[in-house]
Parts: structure tokens; C-alpha cells; sequence
């Protein structure tokens, strides 16, 4: 029994270990609540900007008009008004909208340096969207039925995202946008003609007379906005050029979509900068896709292919120095879609979905780790993707290779959460059981032993799968022993992959020797319990098994507390115990190093 030093002891370790971690949840709710509200003035920023941008915006139009008729002289203007009217008048040029040849002499001379071969140049590669762009491999999402024909051969890349274009609605399916939070610059946005992009055939892309109706009924909305592309070295250097390039990449009529005018306003702009500002306020880096949704029955209006509602899907990661740890990272998912008669102002929270029910809707498969991160947040009626996935794992039995192959594919993947590719390495285990086995067809045995073998060997090692580490090392010992007592469930097939895990799940002769203190059982039961240790390596002398009354009301094993070594060992000891049924603890003790002793009783 443990004494009162040693019982205070251990609630004095306790009490440390509560205070500290204490500590840290209040350091990681602390740093939530300063990014929380630097998003949020971050958010009010954005919409001052915006505003002042649009009547600025307005302003430069009107003042370029006069410069044109002869009205206005650039003399009249301050030194940064004349820079932005001058911007603005070469976007003009440059997209065709005005003749530099019909600008009086004097414009001509100021507008032309803007006009140079900088910013007429292509970069030698338009970057496109980058799949490695946050902590982890995030694919374009993968179309699947109509979407997969009607799509485009390859992406279209720009500078810093990509579209994926449909043939059926001259638009694209959607823009996959790597956002730089801390790099991102405010650039003046620049007039002129949206422009066709002269890598598509013009037939293939929105045509430019849509937005052109007397009444101006639809809206040239951004899948990829520009204020999220804006970053990085292409746009280091002069803000004027700087803004004609951004102008180039983004203002291309194959990253429109039509909207209505109110619904832009209300709906869609406030969408973008929530995302840009209130998504995961931790994260610097988010991937971000957006695009228009289109129901069978739905016709063009006056000509114009109306998608019925507007979608964006963010995702980022929580870094790891917020959470106080270094460990594998968490992400973040948030999902909307919002139909496009919805009227009202912007309410985040009115118009977010689970992944799964926007990949209903849209047709698109946003890939595993999206999926899973979300479904812990929206679980569905059969829980998250993992209770899913693992709720399958019966149907190994036969010969299901696509299904095995789907599991090791998930087991391996780094970025899924581990608590939930535990799950179906539990639902693996315990059909590895003698009993599950015992009933699998060849096939089926073979494949739950294959599945096991894709769990990566750093998740056996992690301490908090230990008791799961001990229920597989108990499995796969009982599968040996029933070989060695001339069972026939396990054949030739099996051997290989037995063997494998044998030697994954450490199951080999200790460096320990261990006895056994037992009480209150018979002494074949003490037997039964030491063979079972030694079926998974345990150094047990025979007979190693001693009656003893003061094993009477324990259940631990005890270790040197000087030997890390066996510390660990004692700790794997008493989970394997656990496995077999005898509910165990590891203790320092005063004993020799190398040997652990077995205290147990019922």
C-alpha cells in the first residue's frame, strides 16, 4: 500500500499539474481573445477602407472624365491624387476602354510610363494555387458526376489562385485562393474593362455582355477577390504598377460570376472580408475556395446563366505555439453557402452548412482532411467521418481492397486528427480479436491484419494510445497462441503479416525479469495470467507465480524509480495486464533495476 508521504506526494504533483495547466488554457484563451478582437477591428478597418475606396473610386472616375474633355489640368491635382487619377486613366488604356491616342498630348506623356513592358510582362510562371500552402496538402477538390465532364482540362492559374472552369455555364466551378494574411497590401483599384483572358476561346468564359445590360442587373462578383491575392513579390515594388499588375491577374472575366447588385452588397462582399478577417483570427495563412452553384432545372435569365446560390469554404490551422504545445497540427473549417434571392444583411452563423451537405450541393468532394475536421464540429446522425469509416471496418470481411486501401490511406495521412484515426484503429483491434478472427473468411482475416499493419508506428508510440497499444499487443499474442494450441483459423496468408506485427507491436523478450504477488485468486488462475504476459515477451520465471497476503487490495507493478527504463516498461506492463483483464497501475518502488514485480489480487 502506498504510504502518506507518498499519497501527498502524488497530490502535490497533481496539484502542480492542474495549476499548469490551468495556466495554459488561460494563455490560449487569452490569445484567442486578442486575436478575436484584432479580427474584429481588423473587419471594421476593411469596411471603412472599402467605403472610402468606393467614393474615392467615384471621385478618380469623374476627375479622369474632365482630364479627358480638357476641363481639368493634372496641375490642379495634389501630388497623390494625380498618381491614383493616372493609375486609374492607364488601367483604362490598358483594357482597351480609351485610346492612348485620343488622350490630349499632355495625358499621353504622364500615362505612358505606367504603360511599359513591367507590367505588360507575364511573370515566366503564373504560380496558381499552391496545394502545400498551410500545414498540410490541401487538393484542388475533386469533381465528381456532371461536374466531371463539364470541367476544363487543367486549372487556370493566375498569381496566388486558381480557377477551375465548366463548359455547360461559361464559368468556372470554382477559385482555390492561397491567402497571405500578413503579407496582403491595399492597392488602388483600377477602371477599365473586365478582360477576356486570351488563354481560353472567348466562347469558353463569361461573356463581357452580361454586365453591360441598360439597367446594369448583374454585378462582375470576384470568386477570387482581389484584396485576397494581393501579396507577395509580385506585387513588391511601386503601389501604381503594383495596382495595374493586380489589375491584370484579378479584373479577368473568366473570375466573374453574376450577382445581383443588392445581393453583392449585402450578402457577398460582407462574406469575403468575414472570411479575410474572422476566419480562424489565429491563422496568417488560409487556403480559401469560393464558387456559384447551379440546379438542374435552373434557365438563364435574359441570356444570362444565374446560379441559384453562392458558396466559400476557408481553412487554416491553429498554430502550434497558441495551443502551448508542439505537436501535430489542429485545423479549421467554416463553410457557407447563401441562395441568391436571400436578402438582409450578412449573418455569418444564418448561412453556414457542414462540409458534407456543401459537397451535396455543389457536387465537389473537398477531400479528407476538410471532411474530417469538420464532421468533429458537425457530426451526423452516425457520428464524425472516423465513427463512419470506422463503423465499416466489418465489411473487411471479403475481399474488400478498395475498402483496406481506403483505411491505410487515411491511417497514414499526417494532417487527419489523431483522436479520430484512433477510432477506427480501435475498431481494427478489436476485430483482431481471437474471438472476431475466428469467424472472418481467409480473405477478410487477411485484410484486417493488413489494415493494421498502415498504422504508422509514431502512433503506437504516443503515450496516450498506450492502452490501445496494449489491446492490439493482446490481439495479435492471442492469434500466436491459438497456432501454438493447433487452431486452424490462421494459414499460410496470414503468417507474413502476423509476423510483421508481431515485431511493429514490440512484442519480444523483455530486458526485465518479473515476478508475480498475488492474493485472493487461485493459483491457476495467477498461472493463466502469467502466460499470457510471457506470450507477449514478459520475462516471467517458471514458476515466477508467489501467494502472498500483502498483495492483498493491490493492482500495480512496480519499477525502479531510478531507471526510465523500466518505468516505461512497467507503464506497458501494467496496460498489457489491463488488456487481460486485470486492471493495473505502474508505481515506484524500492526494488532492483531490471526488474518489475507483479502485485495483484480480486
Amino acid at each position: 500500500m502506498a504510504t502518506a508521504r507518498q499519497i501527498a506526494a502524488l497530490n502535490q504533483d497533481l496539484t502542480v499539474a492542474v495549476e499548469r495547466e490551468k495556466n495554459a488554457r488561460a494563455q490560449v484563451e487569452d490569445a484567442l481573445r486578442v486575436a478575436l478582437k484584432k479580427a474584429e477591428d481588423a473587419a471594421n478597418t476593411q469596411r471603412a477602407q472599402q467605403a472610402t475606396q468606393a467614393t474615392l473610386q467615384s471621385a478618380i472616375v469623374s476627375i479622369v472624365k474632365q482630364l479627358r474633355s480638357g476641363g481639368m489640368s493634372l496641375d490642379d491635382l495634389t501630388p497623390d491624387l494625380r498618381q491614383s487619377v493616372l493609375v486609374e486613366l492607364a488601367g483604362q488604356v490598358k483594357s482597351g476602354e480609351v485610346a492612348l491616342a485620343q488622350l490630349p498630348a499632355l495625358l499621353q506623356t504622364a500615362v505612358e510610363p505606367l504603360l511599359g513592358k513591367l507590367t505588360d510582362k507575364q511573370p515566366n510562371i503564373l504560380t496558381g494555387y499552391k496545394v502545400d500552402f498551410i500545414e498540410a496538402r490541401i487538393a484542388l477538390p475533386r469533381l465528381t458526376g456532371d461536374l466531371a465532364s463539364d470541367a476544363s482540362a487543367r486549372p487556370l492559374d493566375y498569381i496566388n489562385y486558381s480557377l477551375v472552369m465548366g463548359r455547360s455555364h461559361r464559368m468556372a466551378i470554382y477559385s482555390a485562393v492561397n491567402l497571405a494574411r500578413s503579407q496582403r497590401m491595399t492597392l488602388q483599384a483600377t477602371g477599365g474593362r473586365l478582360r477576356y483572358d486570351v488563354r481560353l476561346p472567348r466562347d469558353a468564359q463569361p461573356d463581357r455582355s452580361w454586365y453591360l445590360s441598360p439597367d446594369r442587373l448583374w454585378l462582375p462578383a470576384q470568386l477570387a477577390n482581389a484584396s485576397d491575392i494581393a501579396w507577395g513579390p509580385e506585387f513588391a515594388g511601386d503601389p501604381a504598377t503594383a495596382a495595374l499588375k493586380l489589375a491584370q491577374y484579378a479584373y479577368v472575366l473568366p473570375n466573374t460570376m453574376p450577382q445581383p447588385r443588392a445581393f453583392y452588397g449585402n450578402k457577398w462582399a460582407p462574406l469575403e472580408n468575414w472570411v479575410r478577417t474572422q476566419h480562424n483570427p489565429l491563422a496568417n495563412r488560409v487556403t480559401i475556395f469560393s464558387g456559384p452553384t447551379f440546379r438542374p432545372a435552373d434557365r438563364p435569365v435574359d441570356g444570362v446563366p444565374v446560379p441559384y446560390a453562392y458558396w466559400k469554404l476557408a481553412v487554416s490551422s491553429v498554430p502550434a505555439a497558441v495551443k502551448g504545445e508542439v505537436s501535430e497540427p489542429e485545423f479549421v473549417v467554416d463553410a457557407f453557402l447563401i441562395p441568391g434571392d436571400a436578402t438582409g444583411e450578412f449573418n455569418p452563423e444564418q448561412y453556414r452548412l457542414p462540409v458534407a451537405e456543401l459537397e451535396k450541393r455543389t457536387g465537389l468532394n473537398f477531400g479528407y482532411l476538410i471532411e474530417w475536421t469538420d464532421s468533429v464540429k458537425h457530426p451526423g446522425s452516425n457520428g464524425t467521418a472516423a465513427d463512419e469509416l470506422a463503423g465499416r471496418v466489418k465489411l473487411l470481411d471479403g475481399a474488400n481492397d478498395v475498402l483496406r486501401a481506403e483505411l491505410i490511406a487515411v491511417l497514414g495521412n499526417p494532417n487527419l486528427p489523431v483522436p479520430e484515426r484512433r477510432k477506427i484503429v480501435a475498431a481494427l483491434v478489436e476485430m483482431a480479436g481471437l474471438r472476431s478472427m475466428t469467424g472472418l473468411t481467409p480473405a477478410g482475416r487477411l485484410n484486417v491484419l493488413e489494415a493494421l499493419l498502415g498504422v504508422p508506428p509514431e502512433l503506437w508510440e504516443r503515450p496516450d494510445w498506450l492502452p490501445l497499444f496494449a489491446d492490439a499487443r493482446r490481439a495479435i499474442a492471442d492469434l500466436f497462441l491459438s497456432v501454438a494450441d493447433g487452431q486452424t483459423i490462421i494459414d499460410d496468408q496470414d503468417r507474413d503479416a502476423l509476423i510483421a506485427l508481431k515485431d511493429r507491436l514490440r512484442i519480444q523478450p523483455s530486458t526485465q525479469t518479473v515476478y508475480v504477488q498475488f492474493a485472493g485468486m487461485a493459483r491457476e488462475d495467477a498461472e493463466a495470467l502469467s502466460a499470457k504476459m510471457r506470450a507477449l515477451g514478459w520475462g516471467i520465471p517458471k514458476p515466477g507465480e508467489e501467494r502472498t497476503s500483502a498483495a492483498a487490495g493491490m493492482n500495480e507493478v512496480r519499477y525502479n524509480s531510478d531507471s526510465n527504463t523500466d518505468r516505461r516498461a512497467a507503464e506497458l506492463l501494467a496496460a498489457d495486464l489491463t488488456a487481460a483483464g486485470q486492471p493495473a497501475i505502474a508505481r515506484a518502488a524500492r526494488i532492483g533495476i531490471n526488474t518489475l514485480e507483479i502485485w495483484v489480487s480480486v
